[in-house]
């Protein structure tokens, strides 16, 4: 009899640790649900604003031919009229260059290989006053979607039109390579707020690729 009682004490003891599994489950289904609704929302605002910070950059590589003046129609590199345009050597260093209609002239007396980068967004200004200008050999041409510091910048000061496109609440800010950081407008929240970091390399207004990192909030 005792050993028939022990089986029926285990059995009751297993019968009550699932029904405790059972009633936990049933207390933090909402909890897990709520974390993976979040999440599924950090994913699709992270995949919104790195879309709304890119661009194209258009990458020509060109032989000076040794004269003092280049020129570089847009047709030549096959991108559209209107974008802006800014040269460097291979020192990275930034060369003197400006659109007449739509030819760049560019002006540069060396005779290694230059890099002109082409984009939607605004570039350092430059200007040259150059003449008697030779169209150099293009070398390579490759198109990229990236990210731009213009657009994150214009992203944050835009935010409420953002907001119209976006059926949840969220915010976001961003930190440069030189720690310099900006945000959407801090508010007061009573709900649970998510978060996430997201390192991205991104274009400035020298052409250089930079790394900085995106914060982003849901609630």
């Amino acid at each position: 009899m005792n050993k028939k009682g022990s089986h029926v004490g285990i059995i009751a003891s297993f019968g009550l640790f699932v029904l405790f599994l059972i009633v936990l489950a049933f207390i933090f289904e909402p909890v897990f649900k709520s974390q993976k609704d979040k999440n599924l929302l950090l994913e699709s605002l992270e995949s919104k604003l790195k879309e709304e910070f890119s661009s194209n950059l258009t990458t020509a590589i060109v032989s000076p031919t040794g004269v003092s003046c280049l020129i570089i129609a847009n047709l030549d590199i096959d991108v559209e009229d209107g974008l802006d345009a800014i040269v460097k050597d291979s020192d990275n260093t930034v060369i003197n260059s400006q659109y007449s209609g739509n030819d760049l002239i560019i002006e540069s007396t060396i005779s290694t290989p230059l890099w002109v980068y082409y984009s939607e967004s605004n570039f350092t200004d430059t200007s040259t006053t150059g003449s008697g200008c030779e169209t150099p050999e293009v070398k390579s041409v490759r198109m990229e979607k990236k990210v731009f510091e213009e657009k994150i910048t214009n992203g944050i000061n835009n935010y409420e039109a953002l907001k119209t496109n976006v059926s949840y609440n969220f915010g976001f800010s961003f930190e440069f390579a030189n720690g310099i950081s900006i945000n959407t407008p801090e508010r007061d929240i009573a709900a649970e707020v998510y978060s996430k970091e997201i390192p991205i390399q991104y274009i400035n207004k020298d052409a250089d690729t930079l790394s900085g990192k995106l914060t982003i909030r849901v609630w």
